[in-house]
């Protein structure tokens, strides 16, 4: 049982505080003359790289745009460059990294921040994460685990602790963060480091899982081989209310055929949310393996995520989807706990964005997973200049809407107005609220509009609001 790892790229980034800077420590000379220097030599005219290389330096670089090189060399040897009358300038090859938290895409793309707003984070939601352990890093919580494989449950590979950084990053001001930045993360080590593992260690993880109660559990790796044990095991924690999130696998290419169904184990198993991926496009990852058994598709290619040695990395995989689907369950759990397992991936379901042939299909499954919200309400007042007018008259409509939670005022809500009398409609149109939250209309009367009463009716909509229905009568006599 093994991740596929042929289809992860990976990049890193120091770890600091969305802009690339250079480190606050400045890389300086020492007094060692046999450690090795990084640094740029910029040339006054053409490149020499034998400057470099008859000091006993490599050049690591070679420029095209300017003439300058990096390479690596010897401390004694900074002296002699700087004689050196071809040179323009050494400076020091400086590290730099990340400046501030950045949002993943699929963290984005999923509203995971417009579930925080509905204070769904995960909280008191215990997450097993089945993989190649979890390394220690400012980003992440740890709290616990065991190893099935070694003796420590530290990650010396990174799969694993990429994983649980999509799942679970702190929302911390620095690095990333995760779909469910609160939900308690567990290392459940039954991978070795090359990210082979045996279906044993696996069952003795989801035990593990079991006695430790963990609300859910994440197995971003998978077999095409069948194991009656595994399935057992399986069904077990099932029973015993755990969520079980499996990565779909890799196993499709461009010439996979529509017919194929190369859903990995354990995803394939009905206790199982089998989950494959999508690139930014919202399209399949031209890896991702298809079938029936798919359920659900979240982000799987260029995810930004955790890594060993307090690092960064992208990688691509249903390994990277499969947490997606993880984290959105957490927060699931955490506002609705006592529900059954069925029910929580039901409740999924009904905010997938459906993807491909309608319905549920078997390359998209239900749909493109999205974090569970509340919608905020509406807090409205309709009002008119007056309540009784004559021909002629100018009617001033004014609504305030606010946030009812907050009593912010709300800006660029939909307004819909129409107005009727018992002859049919009279006016029929949508304005914003401005920066107070505030619409003005206005409405003149003239030997046209019959006498009798007018319903004024509003209607309120915003992405992320429920729908706010008001209304008010005049008198035009």
């Amino acid at each position: 049982m093994k991740y596929g790892k042929h289809v992860y790229r990976v990049f890193f980034i120091f770890l600091c505080s969305i802009l690339i800077v250079p480190c606050t420590q400045n890389i300086t000379y020492g007094k060692n003359s046999a450690s090795k220097k990084h640094v740029i030599i910029i040339f006054k005219n053409n490149i020499e790289k034998n400057t470099i290389t008859q000091l006993d330096g490599k050049v690591k670089h070679s420029f095209h745009s300017i003439s300058a090189i990096a390479g690596e060399v010897p401390q004694s040897a900074i002296s002699k460059l700087q004689a050196n009358d071809q040179i323009a300038k050494i400076e020091p090859d400086q590290k730099v990294r990340v400046s501030g938290q950045i949002r993943d895409w699929g963290v984005s793309k999923v509203q995971a921040p417009r579930a925080w707003s509905s204070h769904f984070t995960g909280k008191g939601v215990k997450i097993a994460v089945l993989d190649t352990g979890i390394a220690k890093h400012p980003d992440l919580s740890i709290a616990g685990g065991v190893s099935m494989v070694s003796k420590s449950y530290n990650d010396t590979d990174g799969h694993g602790t990429h994983v649980a950084g999509i799942i679970a990053a702190k929302n911390n001001k620095i690095g990333v963060v995760g779909v469910a930045p609160d939900a308690q993360i567990y290392a459940v080590k039954v991978l070795k480091s090359d990210g082979d593992g045996y279906i044993s260690d696996v069952i003795s993880g989801i035990e593990w899982s079991i006695k430790h109660h963990m609300n859910i559990i994440n197995m971003s790796f998978g077999t095409l081989d069948y194991s009656e044990a595994l399935k057992k095991e399986v069904d077990k924690a099932s029973r015993n209310g755990i969520l079980i999130v499996a990565a779909a696998g890799n196993h499709s290419n461009s010439k996979t055929s529509s017919k194929t169904d190369n859903i990995d184990y354990p995803a394939r198993l009905s206790s199982t949310v089998a989950v494959g991926g999508v690139g930014k496009n919202l399209k399949k990852a031209s890896f991702s393996s298809i079938g029936k058994e798919i359920e659900f598709t979240a982000p799987a290619v260029d995810i930004l995520s955790t890594y060993i040695g307090n690092q960064y990395a992208w990688m691509d995989g249903t390994s990277m989807a499969t947490p997606f689907v993880t984290g959105a369950l957490a927060l699931l759990k955490q506002e609705y706990p006592h529900l059954s397992n069925q029910a929580l991936i039901a409740k999924l379901y009904t905010s997938t964005i459906d993807l491909g042939a309608k319905g549920k299909d078997h390359y998209y499954g239900y749909g493109f997973v999205q974090a569970p919200y509340i919608k905020s309400s509406f807090s409205t007042s309709l009002k008119t200049n007056q309540s009784t007018y004559k021909r002629g008259n100018t009617v001033q409509i004014t609504e305030n809407v606010l946030n009812a939670n907050s009593k912010k005022p709300v800006s660029d809500a939909n307004v819909k107005i129409v107005i009727t009398t018992i002859k049919g409609v009279v006016k029929n149109t949508t304005t914003k609220t401005n920066s107070k939250g505030t619409i003005t209309y206005k409405l003149t009367t003239n030997s046209h509009f019959y006498k009798g009463q007018y319903l004024i009716t509003t209607t309120v909509s915003k992405s992320g609001y429920n729908t706010k229905i008001a209304s008010k009568t005049i008198v035009l006599n």
